[in-house]
């Protein structure tokens, strides 16, 4: 009953309009943006660029490049039942904190479904499935019974020790922008491991698929991640990342454009709008 409650509350705290912001760099951005290039192996500009054109193909541990793809449907969070999670408060937290960051830089909507009333086909659904060795035979035979071998095989990767979570993200169109999000449900995996899963992944479906360069994650480098949570040890976003989301969503960026258009689109932004 506690868990089904928690993330009931969230449905209720998250289903708020929501209004983008002015999207043109202030000067706290660009002092940001001049620390960043001052002190990090890469530019701001640079990693941007990177982040939105490139996906892991985690079974061959290479980056791929592809066309920009950003949300632009309200997404509708599913949370799919069959596994005894004992962190959801964490995972709530996490849910908690994509919203806030969503809701300050995108023009985008988010609402929570109750714990197990999962839409998993239509709109733009961020579906998280909590799998552990209990439930896995089950997830792997839906997915098998609708052909996706290789999200069958992704899922499986995740559950081992050692993994948190990871993501899978389908083609959008104008009506359909369905990703899923595996969580290691194990009992080894910590409330920090849960709650930053959330966050990072939650973040990846905008569009910033990939880590910086350089980085194991969003959250890996001390200089740029965000004040710690309530959970111990644990750390939100930082101003990295907000403004990351919050260039993204300015309307120079269009979905299918490619990774050369947007190294030069942003470096023109921050040229034009940081000079002197």
């Amino acid at each position: 009953m506690k868990k089904r409650l928690g993330l009931s509350l969230s449905a209720c705290f998250l289903a708020t309009s929501l209004t983008a912001g002015d999207q043109r760099l202030t000067a706290e951005d660009c002092s940001f943006i001049e620390r960043y290039d001052r002190l990090n192996d890469y530019t701001f500009a640079s990693d941007f660029a990177f982040m939105v054109h490139h996906a892991e193909h985690v079974e061959h541990n290479i980056y791929l490049e592809q066309p920009l793809q950003k949300r632009l449907l309200d997404i509708e969070i599913s949370l799919v039942p069959g596994s005894n999670l004992e962190q959801v408060d964490a995972l709530n937290i996490g849910i908690r904190d994509f919203y806030l960051i969503t809701r300050s830089f995108t023009p985008i909507n988010i609402t929570v479904r109750d714990f197990g009333d999962a839409n998993l086909e239509y709109g733009g659904v961020l579906a998280v499935f909590l799998i552990d060795g209990r439930n896995i035979a089950s997830f792997s035979n839906y997915f098998l019974s609708q052909g996706w071998d290789s999200t069958e095989r992704y899922m499986k990767r995740i559950v081992r020790p050692g993994s948190t979570c990871g993501l899978t993200i389908w083609p959008f169109d104008k009506s359909s922008e369905v990703t899923d999000m595996f969580v290691n449900a194990e009992d080894f995996n910590t409330p920090k491991a849960i709650a930053s899963c959330m966050r990072e992944e939650a973040f990846n479906s905008m569009g910033l698929r990939a880590d910086p360069q350089g980085d194991a994650s969003i959250f890996s480098d001390p200089l740029w991640r965000g004040e710690p949570s309530e959970i111990e040890g644990d750390f939100g976003y930082g101003y990295r990342d907000e403004l990351m989301l919050k260039m993204l969503y300015r309307p120079e960026f269009e979905n299918g454009q490619s990774y050369a258009e947007t190294q030069e689109d942003v470096a023109g932004i921050i040229r034009a709008e940081c000079a002197g």
